[in-house]
């Protein structure tokens, strides 16, 4: 059996307050009434359509497939009038380079949108290989905090 996880260490006013508990159970006896009542929804769908389904969906699926297959070959469709769209668009997306903002911009501009990064995987691996020591790393480093709700 898995052993549940302990978050000791970083949660947050850990106190255990007795007053959680019994929302606590709802929320579990919630989960498991649900997981129950759509398992007896899947049980009440007739096999016959199930398999309807399962068939439209793979029909889907198919036909998607042809559409995009068909649109490489012989180009986009549009039907604005009964919305109909077979359409193969384009999307940019703007992306300054650091090399030609120094080259075409103020020292001043370019220090000022350029951003300088540690990469962060590296510099783990770096560490872990004793390439680095622990302690020099330390002082390279900054704790940036952010909170999220561990709810089960």
């Amino acid at each position: 059996m898995k052993k549940n996880p302990d978050y000791s260490e970083s949660a947050i006013n850990l106190r255990n307050p007795p007053d959680m508990l019994p929302y606590l159970n709802n929320l579990h006896s919630f989960y498991t009434n649900l997981d129950n009542i759509l398992l007896e929804i899947e049980n009440l769908i007739p096999t016959e359509l199930k398999e309807k389904q399962e068939q439209l969906e793979t029909d889907i699926r198919d036909t998607i497939k042809n559409i995009k297959t068909l649109i490489e070959e012989q180009g986009s469709y549009q039907n604005i009038e009964k919305g109909l769209y077979a359409l193969k668009r384009s999307k940019k997306n703007t992306v300054y380079l650091p090399e030609l903002v120094r080259q075409h911009t103020s020292a001043q501009i370019a220090s000022s949108v350029i951003i300088e990064s540690v990469d962060v995987k590296v510099m783990k691996e770096i560490i872990k290989t004793g390439q680095l020591n622990k302690e020099t790393a330390k002082r390279c480093q900054e704790i940036k905090e952010s909170f999220i709700y561990t709810i089960r």
